[in-house]
């Protein structure tokens, strides 16, 4: 089953549904992830936040970054709490970052979901970038690091996913 956003997670629910000869359970969790969806629309808690979501870099520092864009998980989460993805429009789904594209693209929040993230460094591997300092995000300390395995890849644990990355947008 492909498994690339939200509306496939809903696909696989109804697809496994049938094949195990137990619809109404997918179709209860298909209501979960209708109610967590609009819960998520009411709130709108990242109203006005930019937000970076970074995907991958290098273990100890931030060489070889790459970003979630439009058209991915990461993305559709991002825009359900009201916030907009700073590389809304790129050419690519899963772009190559540079400090100057992240220096341009001015992100209110970092979402730093790489396996190379710990939450107890990260904030000081953004900060040691010179660079990087006119960012709004480190400047003002609002990089996130969102570790659950449900932000890597599309899963029916969304109302989960919703409350820790309202959490991360939240004052």
């Amino acid at each position: 089953l492909p498994m690339h956003a939200l509306p496939d997670v809903e696909g696989a629910l109804t697809t496994l549904g049938e094949r195990l000869g137990r619809p109404a359970e997918a179709a209860a969790r298909r209501a979960e992830i209708a109610a967590a969806k609009a819960a998520a629309g009411k709130r709108r808690v990242g109203h006005g936040h930019a937000v970076l979501i970074v995907i991958d870099r290098a273990p100890g520092g931030l060489d070889g970054m790459i970003a979630a864009a439009t058209g991915t998980w990461l993305d559709e989460l991002v825009a359900m709490t009201g916030a907009g993805n700073v590389l809304a429009g790129a050419a690519t789904r899963y772009p190559k970052l540079s400090a100057e594209e992240i220096v341009r693209a001015a992100p209110d929040t970092i979402l730093d979901v790489s396996y190379a993230a710990d939450p107890a460094t990260a904030a000081r591997e953004w900060a040691a970038r010179p660079e990087l300092a006119s960012v709004p995000a480190i400047a003002q300390g609002r990089v996130r690091v969102l570790k659950a395995p449900y932000f890597l890849a599309p899963s029916p644990r969304l109302a989960a996913a919703l409350t820790e990355l309202e959490a991360a947008l939240g004052p």
